[in-house]
């Protein structure tokens, strides 16, 4: 596909290319979540953890992040689509890499 093609799609096409690119797939997740936060301030460590999920999570076997990361994939059911463990604490990582 060439630049003059791309632009040619519809949203709905735009759209699911997105979706289909796994770490834009997350981006979108997590700031969905947030966005539905309206009173939590966004911090710059929080733009930081954005970047680093949207590049661990799709291309890990496990993540170990905080528990409010944790919540936002799970809600948004990422771990599912991307077939990733999500952990918040080390023993449950611990745990999973045991088995």
């Amino acid at each position: 596909m060439n630049i003059e093609t791309f632009f040619r799609q519809t949203k709905d096409e735009l759209v699911d290319f997105l979706w289909a690119m796994p770490s834009v797939a997350v981006q979108i997740a997590l700031r969905r979540q947030s966005a539905k936060n309206a009173t939590r301030d966004w911090s710059t460590n929080d733009a930081r953890d954005l970047d680093h999920h949207s590049l661990s999570v799709p291309y890990c076997d496990a993540v170990l992040t905080d528990r409010a990361a944790v919540d936002a994939l799970s809600r948004a059911k990422i771990p599912e689509k991307l077939d990733t463990a999500i952990f918040a604490h080390p023993s449950e990582l611990t745990e999973w890499l045991s088995d």
